[in-house]
């Protein structure tokens, strides 16, 4: 991540963190797929942070999460919303 957008500087650093590991996901792939427990060791945070971050993220319409039973979620950006990842900040 080069500059963190406005929107994801509202988080606090735990939930930053975690969010940070699903948009570079997202810039890989298109959709983050990711447990909580895989973002959690990613991002040196712990679980409920996770859950917080994506259950916030959701309310405040900053990502798309389709919820799937028994695996885990489909976490996408909404349209016209910037992830502030380097291929972004490069021109794509």
């Amino acid at each position: 991540m080069t500059q963190l957008p406005e929107w994801l500087r509202t988080y606090p650093p735990a939930q930053r963190a975690a969010l940070i590991v699903h948009l570079e996901e997202i810039e890989l792939r298109g959709r983050s797929e990711l447990p909580h427990v895989v973002v959690a060791e990613r991002a040196g945070v712990g679980r409920s942070a996770v859950v917080m971050a994506v259950a916030t993220a959701w309310a405040r319409h900053d990502l798309m999460v389709q919820s799937r039973e028994g695996e885990p979620s489909v976490i996408r950006l909404p349209r016209g919303k910037v992830s502030g990842t380097a291929a972004e900040a490069d021109g794509g």
